[in-house]
C-alpha cells in the first residue's frame, strides 16, 4: 500500500453521518416552531400599536387644548383636547377645561385613536370615585384591553380671574 492510496477520504464516513443527525433534529425543530414563532412577533406588534395609540390619545387629550384651541364653542375640532388654555404660556397640561370636557363626544375621541379600535373613557373624581362623564363602550369580553390611567386637574367652576405675580407691601 502506498501512501498517496491511504490518503484519501470517504465521502460518506461515520463522522459526518453522526454530525448531521443533531443538525436534522434541530432543523426540524425550527421549522415546525416558526409559525409560533411569527405569532408571537405579530402579538408583540400588534399590542405596542395599541399601547401607543391609546397612550397618544390620552396624551393628546391631556396635554393639548384641541384645535382650534376654542373648539368647545365652535362644536367642530379637526383635534381634541381638553386642557385649558392660557393665552400667554399655552395649554396648561393637565387641566381638564370646565367647558370642554362636557362638548367632548364619542367622535371626537375616535378620530383621535383611528377606527381601529374600540374605546371607553370614564373620567371620575380620586376622592370619591363620582363618575364626572363616560364617553364609549365598555367591553368585558374584549380579548386585548389596554388601560390607560391619568391624573388631572379638573373644577365644576371655570376660573374666571386670578391673583398671580402680585407683589405685596410696596
Amino acid at each position: 500500500m502506498s501512501i498517496k492510496r491511504d490518503s484519501r477520504g470517504y465521502m460518506f464516513s461515520l463522522d459526518l453521518l453522526l454530525a448531521l443527525i443533531p443538525i436534522t433534529i434541530i432543523l426540524g425543530m425550527v421549522a415546525g416552531d416558526i409559525d409560533n414563532m411569527m405569532y408571537q412577533v405579530q402579538d408583540t406588534v400588534f399590542r405596542g400599536s395599541m399601547d401607543r395609540v391609546a397612550f397618544d390619545a390620552m396624551d393628546t387629550l391631556l396635554e393639548t387644548s384641541g384645535e382650534p384651541t376654542n373648539w368647545e364653542e365652535t362644536g367642530n375640532p379637526s383635534v381634541a383636547g381638553l386642557a385649558i388654555y392660557d393665552p400667554s404660556d399655552g395649554p396648561l397640561e393637565g387641566t381638564i377645561d370646565t367647558l370642554k370636557l362636557p362638548a367632548l363626544t364619542e367622535n371626537d375621541v375616535q378620530k383621535l385613536i383611528g377606527d381601529d379600535y374600540g374605546f371607553f373613557l370614564n373620567v371620575t373624581y380620586l376622592s370619591n370615585s363620582r363618575t364626572v362623564k363616560s364617553l364609549g363602550t365598555y367591553n368585558a369580553s374584549a380579548n386585548d384591553v389596554v388601560r390607560v390611567e391619568r391624573v388631572a386637574i379638573y373644577s365644576n367652576l371655570k376660573i374666571v380671574s386670578q391673583a398671580k405675580d402680585l407683589i405685596r407691601y410696596t
